[in-house]
């Protein structure tokens, strides 16, 4: 959209010659070339979910490897294609169920690709086995050898749930996520300030002007007025403890994501634990800011007489 606009106030004017025309000629070029390096993730992603709705999770076993994470709502996050392989098989289980998505942010540069977008689930997937509208963050390492899904975290959407019964591999908190120093100083800096004062001002402060927030309901908010407004009263009787325990960065360090765990302790109740996947990106001035992120739920009891679980998140 922004492209949109852009060309259109560039368009010629009575008087303007070819300099009008050279300056179209340049935005157009800027634009083929936006798209031609994106085109590697798109391709990626889309292909994935392709696979993935035509043949089921498993497909995603084809582009998983041993750092792998897929944080499935309602459950502690999985690591690897054995764990991955043992999700899915429980959650194939029963009625047939498909998974979809498609992608609304792309932002990919030094072997990373970043995808933020919409997702939707029914069949035996889906929570009571309707249509399910949501969203999803993906992580991908982009190699010209086999491109890697890194992390996979699916939200505000109603899903099947895996079963408590299984025995997967524990991913622990990590007291150092391997990051560049200029990242790790950010991510630490905004995990301070959220447990300080909330996360309405805390995202208000970190978060980017092109940044893509997804509020419950289907709103997407860009920037951080909207996601301010968005999380406006959410703190103001909790105290919100984000714990990372993976992560990685573009070669050029200019692009990184960062996973955990994020604890919710409201005045009077027991804490609620959430998984949750953010994208830092490195901005014109050099600072560091937050372009998307999502939560689903954490591990929770199984209701009785219920095998599936809500994900609606707080975000």
């Amino acid at each position: 959209m922004a492209m949109a606009v852009a060309l259109a106030a560039c368009g010629s004017k009575p008087g303007s010659g070819t300099s009008s025309e050279a300056v179209d000629e340049s935005d157009s070029l800027a634009i083929r070339q936006v798209i031609m390096a994106r085109l590697p993730l798109t391709i990626t992603d889309g292909t994935a979910a392709r696979g993935v709705r035509d043949r089921g999770l498993f497909d995603l076993l084809s582009v998983s490897d041993s750092q792998t994470m897929l944080f499935w709502p309602a459950h502690s996050p999985l690591r690897g294609p054995v764990d991955l392989a043992a999700a899915f098989a429980d959650l194939s289980q029963g009625e047939a169920g498909e998974m979809y998505w498609q992608p609304l942010l792309l932002k990919s540069g030094g072997g990373l690709g970043l995808v933020a977008g919409v997702l939707a689930v029914q069949g035996g997937l889906s929570l009571e086995g309707r249509l399910e509208l949501g969203r999803y963050l993906a992580v991908w390492h982009l190699d010209p050898e086999g491109n890697r899904l890194r992390a996979f975290l699916p939200a505000q959407v109603g899903v099947a749930r895996i079963s408590d019964s299984l025995h997967f591999t524990r991913v622990v908190d990590s007291a150092s996520v391997p990051l560049p120093t200029g990242i790790a100083a950010a991510d630490s800096s905004f995990r301070d300030r959220l447990f300080s004062s909330g996360p309405s001002v805390a995202f208000g402060e970190w978060y980017a002007e092109d940044g893509f927030s997804f509020a419950t309901g289907g709103t997407i908010g860009v920037g951080p007025d909207a996601i301010e407004r968005q999380l406006a009263g959410a703190g103001n009787s909790a105290t919100w403890a984000m714990r990372p325990i993976a992560g990685g960065s573009s070669t050029d360090d200019a692009l990184a994501w960062v996973a955990g765990r994020l604890t919710i302790t409201q005045t009077g109740a027991p804490p609620l634990d959430w998984n949750y996947l953010m994208f830092w990106e490195r901005k014109s001035g050099g600072e560091y800011r937050i372009v998307a992120v999502l939560t689903n739920p954490g591990v929770r009891p199984m209701p009785e007489g219920h095998a599936a679980s809500s994900s609606r998140g707080p975000k």
